[in-house]
């Protein structure tokens, strides 16, 4: 992935950290990751590695909101805060858990329609406060398979005229023929959908048998992409995009191999989905 930038306006301060460009940082980075993916129960024990990065003084620079899967906080999503951090984004980024914070209720959770909508709302109430309090500050969401679906629900419930930055579903647990027109309207720089065909126990087999997010016995966009490509006017005349990023064997380079949790690697998510966002905040066309 690349990303071309030309910047106009105010440049915003990023974190500190630096994103681990080359050599052996890069590539324990990348592994490091992986074993994120067995012991991501211990998502809550280690909060402390991103509480940092959540405190409300950061909020003037910008809110990013991760939305994790049907599991919960955990490593996962925590290793997309850091992967964020990495690329330099600013502003406050954070877990928000939309979930009961009971792991083993992970299908309850797929399946609890209620929750999805009062959970929606909710968020998209974050969402209102902070677009009013800070007008000029970006607002980005990030949302991992049933947190990737549920970001569109939250776009749906945000209130005209309240829009967010950009909008990111990685592996979504959302049908692949999911009307996005409501959603595409409250974004700005447009809603990007990672995908990868290598995920086919999680959003393609595991959907197909216990539905997706929205209630389909699908193969979801996730795995395959959205089927249609649609665009929805801002009022301001601008046109919201929908961009399909699938797997290639490039993003193995990247730390992603492919299945469910290679999108949720820190190394992946620094230079692709980080590097994507930051183009965002600068005014830039980025391109995939």
């Amino acid at each position: 992935m690349t990303a071309s930038t030309t910047v106009s306006g105010h440049r915003r301060h990023a974190p500190p950290a630096q994103p681990p460009r080359s050599g052996w940082k890069r590539v324990f980075t990348g592994l490091g990751s992986l074993l994120s993916v067995p012991l991501h129960p211990l998502g809550r024990l280690g909060r402390r590695r991103i509480a940092a990065y959540r405190v409300d003084t950061r909020r003037s620079e910008g809110l990013t909101l991760v939305l994790p899967g049907i599991e919960g906080e955990s490593l996962l999503n925590h290793d997309i805060v850091l992967g964020l951090v990495d690329a330099g984004l600013p502003g406050a980024i954070e877990v928000d858990d939309w979930t009961s914070g009971w792991m083993a209720l992970g299908l309850w959770h797929l399946w609890d329609r209620r929750r999805h909508q009062r959970e929606a709302r909710r968020i998209a109430e974050r969402i209102t406060r902070q677009y009013h309090e800070f007008p000029d500050a970006p607002i980005h969401l990030v949302g991992h398979s049933g947190g990737g679906a549920l970001v569109v629900l939250v776009l749906e419930n945000l209130p005209d005229p309240v829009r967010v930055t950009t909008a990111i579903l990685l592996n979504a647990a959302l049908s692949r023929r999911y009307d996005l027109t409501r959603a595409l309207a409250r974004v700005d720089r447009g809603l990007w959908n990672f995908s990868a065909i290598g995920d086919w126990f999680f959003v393609t087999l595991g959907t197909l048998v216990c539905r997706s997010l929205d209630g389909v016995h699908s193969v979801c966009a996730g795995a395959w992409g959205f089927e249609s490509n649609p665009s929805a006017a801002s009022p301001q005349g601008a046109s919201a995009q929908l961009h399909e990023h699938r797997w290639t064997w490039r993003d193995l380079a990247h730390g992603h191999a492919g299945g469910h949790f290679g999108c949720t690697n820190r190394l992946f998510i620094a230079e692709c989905v980080g590097a994507l966002l930051m183009a965002g905040n600068r005014h830039s066309s980025p391109t995939l």
